[in-house]
């Protein structure tokens, strides 16, 4: 039977097992299967407290155990798949929790780091904090969206063709990413997520759209995204997000290549 880690890893890495084999090597799989396995008791309890102060005895025995590992490429791996995973059981505490949850949890675990002498800059990239900080609404802020640059007749096009090739689900709703007011909030399909990003990739280099509001280009796009069943439709911040899909040139350029043909013919 797979430990809940070893599914996980399974389930998001095609060479899962090279990542499985350091992760058993290092001896981290048990703790952290008890981890997964508390977090889960007190999710269920809507203990939100006890997540944030339970925070700081995993951040400390992860450090512990990491310092035990020699390899540094070895220790480079597992803080990547550690972080990976626990950047989506994080945003799906944020999401059941209080608005207080993530300040609280950040703070705690600063105060943990500045204590126990950790590198609290490389925890904060590792687990992602400024995702909280470009793609979740905040009170008072000017709402961020997309202006389209291109001709009227263009924009409906494009944004018909999205539908039809199935890599949006609602005409209307995703026309409400380039408005300044209203529900911006539009369904993607989980599956297509790399060409929704490509072609806006594309449309950056075409200066098609410029976004409003924010200096992050990806911002609306990612902040607004959900799927057919309300969660977000990207896990990662923006910039990573397109790293990782550039790490795959080959991928990366076929599919870019046949939107940007798409696109070429709509103009």
């Amino acid at each position: 039977m797979k430990s809940l880690l070893e599914e996980k890893l399974i389930n998001k890495y095609l060479d899962a097992d090279k990542h499985i084999e350091i992760i058993r090597k290092h001896d981290f799989e048990k703790y952290i299967n008890n981890v997964f396995e508390i977090i889960g008791d007190l999710k269920n309890k809507k203990s939100e407290k006890d997540i944030i102060s339970v925070s700081n005895s995993i951040l400390t025995k992860v450090n512990e155990k990491l310092k035990q590992v020699n390899s540094e490429s070895e220790k480079k791996t597992i803080k990547y798949l550690l972080s990976d995973i626990f950047n989506e059981y994080i945003k799906e505490l944020d999401s059941e929790f209080s608005e207080n949850f993530m300040p609280n949890l950040i703070e705690n675990l600063k105060r943990t780091s500045l204590l126990s002498d950790y590198d609290f800059s490389e925890l904060e990239k590792l687990l992602q904090f400024d995702y909280y900080d470009t793609l979740k609404p905040k009170k008072n802020n000017k709402r961020i969206y997309y202006s389209w640059n291109g001709k009227p007749n263009q924009f409906d096009e494009f944004i018909k063709d999205l539908k039809d090739k199935k890599i949006i689900l609602n005409i209307k709703e995703f026309k409400m990413l380039f408005k300044n007011s209203g529900n911006a909030f539009y369904c993607g399909n989980t599956e297509k997520t790399d060409d929704l990003v490509i072609i806006f990739v594309i449309l950056k280099e075409m200066n098609l759209i410029t976004p409003k509001h924010t200096s992050g280009y990806f911002t609306p796009l990612f902040k607004y995204g959900i799927d057919n069943e309300g969660n977000f439709l990207f896990k990662k911040q923006p910039n990573k997000y397109h790293e990782l899909l550039k790490r795959n040139h080959l991928n990366y350029n076929k599919i870019k290549g046949k939107h940007q043909k798409w696109i070429n013919s709509i103009l």
